[in-house]
């Protein structure tokens, strides 16, 4: 005789979505970039977030829906394994309590705290760097600090650990960041132009669903100043001109002594004018970007139906990774033809002027496209991950 084992349904389908739901876990953490983990792992090795800090990672990011799903930072980084673990650990966590525990302060529980007062709080928010600023408000764009997480107020010495909201950070950054913008508003306009910089774009939608209005913070973004891009046009025009200035001045006593004068001068002519066509681009990119010109200071929304033609055709660069590996490409091969062209011409008594003067401007060029570059990887990128965009 056999008898039928009675089914519990119920806990055979919850146990079902608990292994679904960690296997989905399992597999969005192993989709993360070095570069993604370190953002999360950044501000708890800075003792800005502590281990038992709860993230809400979105693992539906590429679809309409989403599924919002709480980790503590511990949790995560035993997904991630022991190399995570060690690379968190490896520098001194100032103010972390070593045991792991953290205290959520709740509104029954204020009067069993010791409180510091606001303006500790103010002038510890203060004091952070800005690689920690930044750090924290990159979490919360990305909507892994909501407003109901908290960071942990590392120099606070009372018999339990202060923890203030995410929400409060946010607008005491805020309001440090509004009256940096009063002071220059009341200075001169030259005064505010030579120290204007351009600010990256990034999407801020996350962090509007976490009820943190992060958008307006200059903190949270990458800066740079508007010289780099001024000096790098000056730097690309003053290559042409000196390419010009080195024909008209060594072309004829080139081609009596070079069969292959005519040659060089094509190939190098082309070699910028490409580059001028792609320095021509990336300039009015960064011009297209936000930036600290405004009295104002950067905007809370961004309507691009207001946008004249020029905005929209250069607020997007496409293959924005293409045009900075042939643009060093480039100004390389550049460098080292006018370095050769000075030997000769030195050699020869010829003008070596031209030759230098391009060795120069190139050479700076080249030296500031570098940081460029840099602004151009922190700006928002498109789905296909192949443009950015300037807002």
């Amino acid at each position: 005789m056999h008898y039928k084992v009675p089914s519990h349904l119920p806990d055979s389908g919850s146990s079902t979505q608990v292994v679904a739901s960690k296997e989905l876990i399992k597999r969005y953490i192993g989709t993360l970039s070095k570069k993604e983990i370190v953002s999360l792992l950044q501000p708890v090795k800075d003792g800005l977030l502590t281990e038992d800090t709860v993230l809400h990672l979105n693992t539906v990011n590429f679809s309409v829906d989403h599924m919002i799903i709480p980790l503590t930072v511990n949790e995560l980084v035993e997904e991630l394994g022991a190399y995570w673990q060690r690379w968190m650990h490896s520098a001194q966590n100032v103010g972390v309590d070593p045991r792991g525990s953290v205290h959520y302060l709740h509104a029954s529980a204020f009067h069993d705290v010791e409180m510091p007062a606001s303006d500790y709080v103010t002038e510890f928010i203060n004091d952070l760097t800005k690689t920690q600023k930044r750090a924290v408000l990159a979490c919360a764009k990305d909507g892994l600090l909501t407003d109901e997480s908290f960071i942990n107020v590392s120099h606070f010495s009372g018999p339990d650990r202060m923890q203030v909201s995410m929400k409060k950070v946010v607008d005491i950054i805020a309001s440090k960041e509004q009256l940096d913008d009063q002071i220059l508003a009341a200075r001169r306009w030259f005064v505010r132009f030579l120290s204007s910089a351009h600010y990256s774009s990034g999407n801020f939608e996350a962090a509007q669903r976490a009820d943190l209005k992060v958008r307006t913070l200059r903190t949270g973004r990458q800066s740079m100043s508007v010289w780099y891009t001024v000096l790098f046009a000056f730097m690309t025009l003053g290559t042409f001109a000196s390419h010009v200035w080195s024909n008209i001045t060594n072309f004829k006593n080139m081609q009596a002594q070079l069969k292959v004068t005519g040659l060089i001068l094509a190939v190098s002519s082309a070699a910028i004018a490409i580059l001028m066509y792609l320095v021509f681009y990336m300039v009015g990119f960064l011009f297209c970007c936000e930036n600290s010109l405004s009295r104002r200071g950067l905007k809370n929304d961004d309507d691009p139906g207001c946008r004249n033609l020029v905005y929209r055709h250069f607020s997007e660069l496409n293959y924005f990774k293409y045009r900075i590996y042939a643009t060093k490409g480039l100004q390389f091969v550049l460098l080292w033809y006018t370095m050769l062209l000075s030997v000769y011409a030195h050699e020869n008594r010829l003008n070596i002027y031209p030759a230098l003067s391009c060795v120069l401007t190139n050479g700076f060029g080249l030296m500031l496209f570098s940081r460029i570059a840099r602004f151009f990887h922190a700006c928002r990128e498109s789905e296909d991950r192949k443009t950015i965009i300037a807002r």
